[in-house]
């Protein structure tokens, strides 16, 4: 698997289009979005993250390869990866906001993204700000929800909170086709959510 990082945009006008299919990396400004992308990636440091909640404000793009068995080394299977900006952060001015949703609702309208997915810290709860956002992207593409920083709760705690959470999206009527629960910081639960992103790769 190879990994390269394309381009990034500031606003709605500079994303890129691409023939391959795309993943979308969705959370909070402190749900480690950019450290569960590397753990993925089995790469340290390619996609950076940031000191301060909210100061990354672009989405960025990734091209993974992955070699296809018993084809040249030339023919391989393409999958774009997108870190999209953190929302959420009280801190952010207004104008910030309103050119999130901007870039936001530009980017969901893609027809090559096949699967979304929510990244949330085990140990909060959902507010109105991540309910809003889950009914709207569940109406565009698949959503898969990535519970991180389990390792900041002890080990009997991660099924009840789990459970906890499927039963809050239950509540609310969001689907989500798959709930994974990882810690990049210990490389905790990444084999089974690494297959399951890299089949989407054509």
């Amino acid at each position: 698997m190879d990994s390269t990082y394309i381009t990034s945009a500031a606003n709605a006008k500079a994303l890129p289009m691409f023939e391959a299919p795309e993943v979308a990396f969705v959370g909070r400004s402190n749900s480690g979005k950019s450290s569960l992308l590397n753990a993925i990636l089995l790469r340290r440091g390619l996609a950076r993250k940031g000191r301060t909640p909210g100061l990354t404000q672009m989405a960025n793009f990734f091209e993974v390869s992955l070699k296809v068995p018993g084809k040249t080394k030339k023919e391989k299977k393409v999958l774009i990866f997108a870190d999209l900006p953190g929302y959420g952060y009280a801190e952010n001015p207004q104008k910030n906001r309103m050119a999130w949703d901007d870039l936001m609702i530009a980017y969901f309208r893609r027809s090559k993204i096949r699967a979304i997915l929510f990244l949330m810290d085990i140990r909060r709860d959902f507010d109105q700000d991540d309910l809003g956002l889950l009914r709207f992207l569940s109406k565009n593409c698949e959503i898969m929800l990535v519970l991180t920083k389990i390792d900041k709760v002890g080990k009997t705690e991660v099924e009840p909170r789990k459970t906890l959470i499927q039963k809050a999206l239950k509540g609310h009527k969001i689907d989500c086709s798959q709930i994974f629960c990882v810690s990049s910081q210990k490389n905790l639960g990444f084999d089974e959510l690494r297959q399951t992103i890299l089949s989407f790769a054509e």
